[in-house]
């Protein structure tokens, strides 16, 4: 197989394709070259396309302003990197006989809800009620369709919210698992806010598989199942034996984002862990002293 082009290769689940990938053909860039195997390579700088291989089979891009809160902050260069820069690398790897341009999308383009409908892909979005991270992964969606060309399949995921072991930028999911595992008291805003939380593994592996299939169109990746952060609380509670207690603010207030990914199950043949076996293997690589396990 040629190159698989990884973009964003420094970041979480870049790193874990790396990972997983081992001694594969992956030509992996990133702003910051923190890792022998990284290529160090702005998109926004107006010549990337010279530093790129000259062949490439396929593409998985995760390069991104990828949180709300960082768009807010310069939101013209998230639209410039979210959008313009992805729509350039798209036309730039089809150049060089790129055959899957799988695009990194997000769940958050669904919004949030007070009920457990779940989303599937063909459901409408309403852009007017997103914010500026999700909006700009919804509109390069649309572009890239607009674009795409039949020779370099155009693969979309919209990922759920990942976990992981993982230090800094913590999810919730990481942040109330660790506060048990140090038996601290949970504070959230509504125990039954809930997502499909997905093993960053598990992400990336999805990754891999898609890049090197035949898939095209848009796909959900998501977890095993609906799970509240009440829940993720009482798994952790239960593995480590701990009892801090748990706390609501506003227990009325809860969203729902449930995402089917049954469709990319069924088409890849891909299954995620079980959220309890990720969620204890995260607890068992705790990087903080874990009190009352064995």
């Amino acid at each position: 197989m040629k190159t698989i082009l990884l973009t964003g290769a420094a970041g979480f689940l870049g790193s874990a394709i790396r990972r997983q990938a081992g001694g594969a053909d992956i030509f992996s860039i990133d702003t910051r070259a923190n890792a022998p195997d990284i290529v160090a390579l702005d998109l926004l700088d107006p010549k990337f396309e010279v530093k790129l291989p000259a062949q490439i089979e396929a593409v998985i891009h995760l390069a991104a302003f990828s949180s709300d809160s960082a768009c807010k902050n310069e939101p013209l260069t998230a639209w410039e990197l979210n959008l313009n820069a992805t729509l350039k690398l798209y036309a730039a790897c089809a150049a060089r006989g790129c055959r899957k341009f799988l695009f990194a999308s997000t769940e958050w383009i669904y919004g949030d809800q007070a009920t457990s409908k779940p989303w599937r892909e063909d459901d409408p979005v309403l852009p007017a009620g997103l914010g500026v991270y999700a909006l700009s992964k919804f509109t390069a969606e649309f572009a890239l369709r607009q674009v795409a060309q039949p020779s370099c399949q155009l693969l979309v995921y919209r990922l759920a919210i990942l976990y992981g072991p993982r230090t800094g930028g913590l999810s919730a999911v990481e942040s109330i698992a660790f506060q048990v595992a140090r038996n601290e008291p949970v504070d959230v805003n509504s125990g039954a806010t809930a997502r499909c939380y997905l093993h960053v593994d598990d992400a990336a592996a999805a990754m891999l598989k898609g890049a090197r299939s035949d898939l095209a169109g848009i796909y959900n990746v998501a977890g095993d199942a609906l799970y509240s952060l009440r829940d993720v609380h009482d798994i952790a509670a239960r593995f480590t034996g701990n009892a801090p207690g748990f706390h609501e603010k506003n227990a009325a207030a809860a969203t729902v984002r449930n995402i089917d990914g049954t469709k990319l199950k069924r088409d890849l043949g891909w299954e995620p862990r079980r959220f309890q076996q990720g969620l204890e293997e995260l607890l068992e690589q705790c990087p903080q002293p874990v009190v009352g396990m064995a």
